[in-house]
């Protein structure tokens, strides 16, 4: 018993300590080096109307999904509105309740996989998890499915315990489960179609008994978290779901290529991913898989192939080792909680490498936050099919063991304050970056950057009272817009306002070094003279002046715009609460504005 208690007491402190470390890699300057770009400006502005007008302002519909007009849960959003009603509505505080989710999934992390693995290896995997750069960074800053670990995990969790017959409150963690694997549906549009497939063969695998009012309960939870969407679709008569069936089949025959070279690119993809997640090493790559019938192919291998080929062996050998360990694991396995465990990984694993598949060749990083703990999970399984091979024999061995383990804490380490100095630099450096394979940023560029340009420009507004005229990329332009517009700044795009004025103040913004120079001779070159440059580490000021013949009018009439949350031309209709209560009363008839425009 005394033991016992010893073993509990370490392992709380060590996770205390894991905990500690994974919440200062999150929120490290967190407000000052955010991400800061199109979604995110395109939300702050849809939670700035919810906090300024009231909760009756929040949308019954989300974010769009990635190409495609299909609308997800606004479950998201609800999430801001909270973080901005708590931790004020800032950038950073609408963050704040994002990276303490991701910080709360190192813990739902470890319970996670203690379901299987025993403790000492359990404790060294939460470590590695808390230290991975994919996951360090993704937890901080706001995006629809930067909260996507925390829910899957422990929705999966409470799912496993839900079935476990020596639970006491299997009822409860039923319903934890339905509340929190709902909610990740409204996160990600592959959560959204993969989580029924899963929970749903899960359930009628394990054919769980529970009282018809458990089942009521969390069926009715489920519907609950739709309800929005359901109200909304009442308006618009079902329009996004109309999107949403056109989504499924625009995305199932998006890809042109064989299924051969879709698996192949599929497996390639899982592999360097999870080498990512599990190292932070950004440049590996593999080679090229073209079919061309008749069981006849072609492999190809650039420079960078060849240069990382080493780490892209490891990274495919370790995914199949894993795969592999894993289907052993579930046939040889007796005990029924491990068993369940493993069939649920199975079935979770499986579903989402299935429907990547026709996204291969289009795939994003972000993808792989519906599947994190699996990287995890294979390094565990090799970790313990080593140990029980050769670790009994001999303590040498075991300790290389967790050596190899030491040395993938330390590359996730390394990257993950390699990235945070590169971000420390952005304001008055351009830093040189390899290419992102986790963010796909072109260069380090962070909110305390972007204020310093606004403020710049609210200089030149302060001087002589003219309004603004900005132009920039356009994964910095929004974000400009809306810190500018925060500061009540008069402000238009350079180009979009419908003329050239004498009283304006215009200025381009572009990243340091980025070929500014043609376009401006191919753009601007007719109509502007260029006055000043100024930098600012990674991103460059252009202060433009408008040659004399170049002018239109004197000065720019602005009208105030109304404020919603609708949708752009086009787009289904989103309508807030409070639309909707008011369309059942007949009174409300207004005009949605362009959210996804500037």
């Amino acid at each position: 018993m005394e033991e016992f208690f010893s073993r509990r007491k370490s392992i709380l402190i060590s996770l205390a300590l894991i905990l500690c470390l994974g919440a200062f890699l999150r929120l490290y300057h967190v407000s000052d080096w955010l991400h800061f770009e199109i979604d995110q400006a395109r939300d702050a502005r849809v939670i700035d109307l919810a906090v300024n007008d009231g909760p009756g302002s929040l949308p019954l519909l989300g974010p769009r999904a990635g190409g495609t007009f299909l609308r997800l849960g606004p479950g998201f959003y609800y999430l801001e509105y909270v973080s901005a009603m708590v931790f004020g509505n800032t950038p950073g505080g609408r963050v704040a309740l994002i990276a303490l989710l991701s910080i709360a999934s190192i813990l739902v992390f470890y319970a996670f996989i203690r379901r299987y693995l025993p403790f000492r290896i359990a404790l060294g995997l939460t470590l590695l998890f808390s230290v991975s750069a994919f996951l360090v960074l993704y937890g901080r800053f706001s995006w629809n499915p930067n909260p996507l670990p925390f829910f899957m995990l422990f929705g999966m969790y409470a799912l496993l315990r839900a079935v476990d017959t020596s639970d006491a409150h299997r009822g409860r963690w039923l319903a934890g489960s339905a509340f929190l694997l709902g909610f990740a549906t409204h996160l990600h549009f592959l959560a959204f179609v993969s989580l029924p497939i899963i929970v749903g063969a899960f359930l009628l695998m394990k054919r769980p008994r529970f009282s018809l009012k458990v089942w009521l309960a969390a069926i009715a939870i489920v519907i609950a978290l739709y309800v929005p969407m359901i109200l909304n679709e009442t308006i618009t008569g079902g329009a996004n779901t109309q999107e949403f069936l056109q989504a499924v089949q625009g995305k199932s025959n998006k890809s042109d290529h064989t299924f051969a070279e879709q698996l192949v690119r599929n497996t390639t993809n899982h592999a360097l991913g999870y080498w990512l997640i599990l190292t932070g090493h950004e440049e590996s790559a593999m080679g090229q898989f073209a079919s061309k019938g008749n069981f006849d192919f072609e492999l190809t291998c650039s420079d960078e192939c060849h240069t990382h080929f080493a780490s892209a062996l490891t990274a495919l050998l370790l995914f199949v080792s894993g795969i592999v360990l894993l289907f052993h694991a579930w046939w040889m396995e007796t005990q029924v909680r491990k068993k369940d465990f493993l069939s649920l990984s199975m079935l979770w694993l499986g579903a989402c490498f299935a429907l990547f598949l026709p996204l291969s060749y289009d795939f994003s990083p972000r993808f792989f936050l519906l599947v994190t703990p699996f990287p995890f999970l294979f390094l565990g399984l090799i970790f313990a099919e080593i140990r029980r091979y050769i670790g009994r024999y001999s303590v040498m061995a075991t300790r290389v063991l967790w050596l190899g383990l030491l040395l993938f804490i330390v590359s996730n380490t390394f990257f993950v304050t390699q990235r945070l100095r590169e971000l420390e630099r952005a304001s008055f450096e351009n830093v040189a970056i390899v290419p992102d394979r986790i963010l796909k940023e072109k260069a380090r560029v962070t909110l305390e950057q972007q204020e310093q340009v606004v403020s710049y420009m609210q200089s030149f507004q302060t001087k002589n009272g003219y309004p603004i005229y900005m132009f920039s990329e356009p994964e910095y332009r929004r974000g400009l817009k809306y810190l500018m517009e925060r500061r009540g700044m008069q402000n238009d795009v350079v180009g979009f306002s419908g003329g050239v004025y004498a009283e304006g103040n215009y200025f381009l913004v572009f990243r340091t070094g980025s070929g500014h120079t043609e376009m401006l001779n191919a753009k601007y070159s007719s109509v502007y003279d260029v006055i000043d440059r100024k930098a600012f580490g990674t991103l460059t000021i252009i202060q433009l002046q408008p040659k004399t013949g170049a002018v239109t009018g004197k000065r720019q009439v602005f009208e105030a715009k109304a404020s919603s949350s609708a949708s752009a031309p086009g787009v289904p209709e989103r309508y807030t609460w409070s639309e909707w209560w008011n369309h059942q009363g007949g009174s409300a008839d207004d005009e949605p504005v362009d959210e996804e425009g500037e």
